[in-house]
């Protein structure tokens, strides 16, 4: 009896964008915004409009923003996408409301 040997298509690439979150510099600083009191952060990451494809975890500082957060952003076609679009959260602002 002969076995059947499964073929693997190795032709096929993925793509993926690594995206690492380290620290954001500047936001609410307390000698600009000395109301500021907790408030909390994160960021999103995306490649395509309306489709959120990375968020960091809630971090609540006014000064240092550390995240050390990483994922892979899958990309079907890497020459479909022309930008990185990067935005900093903030949560619980009675300024907000």
């Amino acid at each position: 009896m002969q076995k059947m040997k499964k073929v693997i298509n190795t032709n096929k690439k993925e793509y993926g964008l690594c995206v690492m979150v380290m620290k954001a510099n500047g936001v609410d600083h307390p000698l600009l915004h000395p109301l500021v009191v907790n408030r909390l952060y994160n960021v999103v990451c995306w490649v395509e409009p309306r489709e959120e494809l990375f968020c960091t975890t809630l971090k609540q500082n006014l000064i240092f923003l550390q995240w050390m957060d990483e994922a892979i952003i899958p990309l079907e076609n890497p020459n479909d996408h022309g930008f990185l679009y990067v935005e900093v959260i903030r949560y619980m602002s009675e300024v907000d409301l």
